[in-house]
Order: structure tokens, then sequence, then C-alpha cells
């Protein structure tokens, strides 16, 4: 009887429209769930039997829930870097437990609200735990990680990070070195040169002069200009007087005549060789060139200069010029070592640069490590030089002793030895090579070590070495990077967070937490990289926000309202119908 039919397609009614309203109820509460995608009544009619051309046999409806589980919502900026959110597609992999085992189900949400727990691990509002791949210290996948199945994740923890060190292996210089610093380098003095005039009425005229023999020791030599023959031609009788060593001890020994000169005109090209081999100066027989003239209307104004040049031994600390850098060793413990410049080699071609080790002390205590040089301030103690650079008439490098021939534009390098520097702690240098590599710029640039005519002037010192530092927080990339921070400012990456995708996302199913189960409707899942096949970026400091739109909800909620009531209308009209079919017997 179509009466009852009409009873019963209103029960159908009011139970479908209760479903709905439901789901508007659900969408309503979870507004500000992160995370939450919202769901949708889907209507459709229940037929009991077919219509006919006269007959039409009511059936009623249906409801069914549709989840809009593919839906972005809108990303939400957040203070925390461990709050993170999808843009695109893909899940979170997460699990209930903190080491997933048997009976522990891996589940898949969009609810990135993670923080660190009192053992470690980020977990999100709803208590479930991050999963990720470990990676190896330079970013690589660990050894055993499977990054196809679930079994190849972990819950991201950063529980055993406790701090990290890491050991000096290079080190960065750039400095200008002055054009014009004095050569530090043996060489016997083969000439000394007068200029200036002599003064007849002034005779005889004194002056000295410093010379070097053949280890670099410098001397200093009196010497004496008598006038024996005055008029022009003048005859000027040159002699040794004195020779006093560096300590100001005189080692003159033998006669002190050397030669004569005439000046003819007030001029003369007359030389003479002092030999100061006989007086007490080993090896140096130096020639004396007279460009001074001999004019007794003149005042006596002479200077007399030399060749030759000191060794390192006999130079003052301050002919050298300093860098100081700071490096670690493979414990973390810091030591100043300071550099020392030479220049030992000049010509109207290129200049040579030798370095030195002049000192290396513990920081933390001042303590000078076995090895280095006993006394800093006497260049004699610093020993050989470790490595030397050659400049440019253009004051820029051309070369290094490591790199004697380099390609145009190719990076100098000079190697210095650390072994015979004990840390005495049990530590070694660079990682146990005990090398490090010190960059001095480009062959041919600027960006490095230069020799121009100014003054000393350091521009660069770094070293890639750091002390002992803690650990401090983590960082998430777009790519899902879990990148733990320490505070010596390094950084080192330990997870990588995958995105599990879907052929059907939207047949997931719902699960308390905001996570959703893998269905056969979903079909398998796939693990991806973020940005990668399909998979959207990872957003740090951001959260996705519920999909639900409340002005949409309230909309729906007036029409499910109004249909319930015109379901419950069916029913009380068909009772009324019923009812008059009844008073008929009557």
């Amino acid at each position: 009887m179509s009466i009852y039919g009409a009873m019963f397609s209103g029960v159908s009614g009011l139970f479908a429209q209760s479903q709905a309203m439901g789901m508007i109820s659900d969408n309503i509460s979870n507004v500000n769930t992160i995370g939450y995608k919202e769901t949708r009544a889907r209507f459709s009619t229940l037929v009991t039997r077919s219509a006919t051309p006269t007959n039409h046999a009511p059936g009623g409806v249906r409801s069914s829930p549709h989840q809009m589980i593919d839906r972005q919502g809108l990303l939400t900026a957040s203070d925390s870097a461990t709050d993170i959110a999808v843009s695109g597609n893909g899940f979170f992999i997460v699990n209930e437990a903190s080491n997933p085992g048997v009976g522990n189900d891996y589940m898949y949400t969009r609810a990135g609200s993670f923080s660190t727990d009192e053992l470690g691990y980020l977990r999100n509002s709803a208590g479930f735990y991050l999963q990720g791949w470990r990676l190896n210290a330079d970013g690589s996948l660990a050894s055993g990680v499977n990054p196809n199945v679930l079994s190849g994740l972990e819950s991201v923890g950063v529980a055993n990070l406790t701090g990290t060190v890491e050991s000096t292996t290079t080190i960065g210089l750039g400095a200008n070195l002055p054009a014009d610093a004095r050569v530090i380098s043996p060489a016997v003095t083969s000439n000394i040169t007068m200029s200036g005039n002599l003064n007849q009425a002034d005779s005889p005229i004194t002056q000295t002069v410093q010379v070097y023999d053949g280890a670099g020791a410098p001397y200093t030599v009196d010497l004496s200009y008598t006038n024996s023959t005055p008029g022009d031609p003048g005859v000027w009788d040159v002699a040794v007087t004195g020779i006093t060593d560096s300590t100001g001890a005189s080692v003159y020994a033998g006669t002190a005549a050397q030669g004569s000169v005439t000046y003819t005109g007030g001029t003369t090209t007359d030389t003479v060789t002092l030999n100061l081999a006989a007086l007490g100066v080993t090896g140096v027989t130096p020639t004396m060139d007279y460009s001074a003239t001999a004019d007794s209307s003149n005042a006596t104004t002479v200077a007399s200069t030399s060749d030759g040049s000191p060794s390192l031994a006999h130079s003052s600390v301050s002919d050298t010029y300093p860098m100081t850098v700071q490096v670690f060793d493979t414990l973390g413990v810091a030591y100043n070592v300071t550099l020392r410049f030479v220049k030992s080699a000049a010509t109207s071609v290129n200049s040579t640069w030798d370095t030195y080790v002049q000192d290396i002390t513990r920081v933390s205590d001042g303590q000078r490590l076995t090895g280095a040089p006993s006394d800093p301030d006497d260049p004699a103690t610093w020993g050989a030089s470790f490595g030397s650079v050659t400049f440019d008439s253009s004051g820029r490098m051309a070369s290094t002793s490591v790199d004697p021939v380099p390609a145009p534009g190719a990076a100098l390098n000079l190697s210095l030895d650390m072994s015979a520097y004990s840390p005495g702690n049990g530590a070694s240098w660079a990682d146990g090579t005990n090398v490090f590599t010190i960059e001095v710029g480009n062959q041919g640039s600027v960006n490095g070590l230069t020799q121009f005519s100014t003054e000393y002037i350091v521009s660069k010192i770094e070293q890639d070495g750091v002390q002992f530092g803690s650990f401090s927080g983590v960082t998430i990339d777009e790519s899902g990077i879990v990148t733990a921070l320490f505070d010596n400012g390094r950084s080192l990456k330990i997870y990588q967070i995958p995105l599990a995708n879907f052929s059907n996302a939207n047949g997931l199913s719902a699960k308390t937490g905001n996570a959703f189960l893998e269905t056969d409707r979903s079909g398998p899942y796939f693990l991806r990289e973020a940005n990668t096949g399909g998979a959207g970026l990872i957003q740090s400091g951001a959260l996705e926000a519920s999909t639900v739109d409340l002005a949409n909800e309230f909309t729906n909620m007036i029409i499910t309202q109004r249909a319930y009531s015109a379901s419950a209308k069916i029913i009380t009209t068909s009772d009324e119908m019923l009812e008059e079919l009844v008073r008929i017997k009557r």
C-alpha cells in the first residue's frame, strides 16, 4: 500500500538527514583541528520495486559519508620549527609507538603539530610518533635502510645528540704583504757604494756601513777617508778602522790601509776592494764603488750603503709579518697558531715570501706545545719554512711551493704539517692526517695574499674547525631533511621525512587522532621524498588548517534541519490518511 510506503520513505529521510546532521556536527566541532578533512553527506535514492506507468512504489533515501581527504587546507604560520605541513599531495607517516613492533599500526596524517617529548621523539598532538629514514652524517641514507617499505622507517628522535666537534683541516688567509719589505735571506755583501761629497777641508772623514757574511750575519764596518794629496787631482786613502758584530763586540783584526782613490775634476772612476775577510769578517771582500765627488767648495755629505741581506736568525721579529689563527684538534681543544711571513727574495720580475710557525699555544691555559719554537721572539728558533708564495711584478700571486706551475686562475695552497706539534691530550690534528691545507687565494687574483706598495693589512683569517657544541634544536627543510643544530654553529643531518601517496586518498579509513589507515579502496602506499614523484613540499614552521568552511556548514545545517522536518511531516500526514481510512469502516 502506497501510504505505508510513504511512511517508510519518511522514516528513511529521517535517518538519512540525521546522518547528514552528524557529519555536519563533526565538521563544525573540528573547525580548528589541524589537518582535519571535512566529510560531506552524499544522498542516493532507495527503490523497493520498479515503477510502472500506473503504479509508483515509494522507496526513500539513504545517505553515505564522502571524505574530502585529498583537499588541500590553508597553510598557516607557526612559531615552532617542528610544526610542519604538506603543500600538495602526501601524508606524514606516524605510529602509535615510539619503537614500533607487532600490533602497532602505521598511520597517515596531515596533522603536523610535532614537538619533542620527554624522550626526545617528535610526537604530534594526537600522541602519534613521526616516522623517517635515518641518515648518515653526509646526508645519505644509513646502511640497511629500505626506502620503499614502512619497516625502513623509525621514529624521529634527537635524544642521543649530546654535541659535536670538528677538527681544523683547512685555513683561509688573506692579507697584503708590503712590497717594500726588507729581504730576509742570507746573501753575502759584494758591493759597497759611497755617495755624496768629500770636502778636503774636513779630512779625515769617517763613515760606517753594514755588511753581511755568507751566513747572513751582520757586521758594522768603520771606514776612514783621508785626503793624502790635496788639489786637483786629489788622492783619498781608504782605511777600515773597526769592525763589530751584531752584539757590538769588536772582531777587527789586521791593517787599516785598503787602497786609494784619485779625483780629477771633482770625480773619480776608481774602485777599492775591501779585504774584510782578512780583517775579521769571513768570506767578505766587497768592491767599493764611488759616486761621491771631491770638491772643497761643498760641505761634507756622504753616505755608504751595501748589498747583501741577513738570515732569519740574524733579523728582527719586526722584519716579519704575523697572522694568528685559532685551530681545533679532534677533541675540540682550541689552539692559537701564529704564522710569520718573511720576504726571502726580490727581483724586478717577482718576489718570494716564506712562511714560518712562530708559536703554538693552548688557548685554555696558554701552554706552549711540545715542538713549538722555544722563544717565539727569536726568529732563530722558528726552524725551517713550511712553504713559500711567489708574487709577480703586478703584486698578484704567481705560484706557491705546493703548486710551482699552476694553471691560470687556479686555487693556490700551502701545506702545514702539524705532526711535529703534539697536543698532548690524546687528540690528533685534522682527523688524523696532521696536515692543514692553507688556502691563500687564486693565481693572478687579489682574493687572498697580495704584495702591493702599502702597509701590512690582514683581510681574512678563517678555518673550518669548531669546539664542542651542545644540541640546541632542529630544523626541517622542504625535502623533509631533519637537521640537528648545535650552539657552536654546526649542524648535522639526522633524518629525512618521507611522504606516503595513495592512488585514492579519499578511500583511506579514518582513525581517532586525525589519522588514516590504508584500505583496499585507497590502494597501497608509495613512499616518496618530498617534491618528487608527485609528492608535495614540506613546509616547516607551518600547519595545515582544517578544510571546514563554517559558513557552508551552517547553511547545510539549515537545509538538513528543514529536510528532517519535511520527512517527519510525511509520517504525520500519512498517519492522518490512515486514520481517514479506518473511519470508513465506522
